[in-house]
């Protein structure tokens, strides 16, 4: 194979790799697949919470002032997956989809808020827990 050859090889595949990688990059930031990520964390959230709350972690009161935040992340979720399916339709327009990926960043935060705020309150309780009984 001589240089060029080498050359012309080497370059196509860097031009594939660089493209691949720019596709990837824009269907991770599509609203649907932001959707995703929301989804994920929030649901590790749910699920830290009921873990703590069943291990006596959580006390009454942080379990209503957190489930108040899950509500109000739910009805935000319900009005962003309603647009996000109306955006995947072909009826969204591209500044609209701008729009729903800063709302979906704005729930995924506060999803990632949620979830820190409950370890932080678990890990209290238990620090409590543990220093009562020492």
């Amino acid at each position: 194979m001589n240089d060029h050859a080498f050359s012309f090889v080497t370059g196509a595949l860097a031009v594939v790799s660089a493209v691949i990688s720019l596709l990837r990059y824009y269907h991770s930031r599509l609203p649907n697949q932001r959707m995703e990520t929301f989804d994920r964390i929030f649901g590790h959230s749910k699920e830290l919470l009921a873990r703590a709350r069943e291990d006596g972690l959580i006390t009454t009161e942080m379990w209503w002032a957190i489930n108040a935040t899950i509500m109000q992340l739910e009805v935000s979720a319900l009005a962003a997956r309603a647009r996000v399916y109306a955006s995947s339709q072909g009826l969204g327009a591209y500044a609209m989809r701008r729009e729903l990926s800063k709302e979906i960043n704005t729930l995924i935060e506060g999803a990632g808020a949620l979830r820190l705020s409950i370890a932080v309150s678990a890990q209290r309780q238990l620090q409590l827990q543990s220093h009562w009984r020492a």
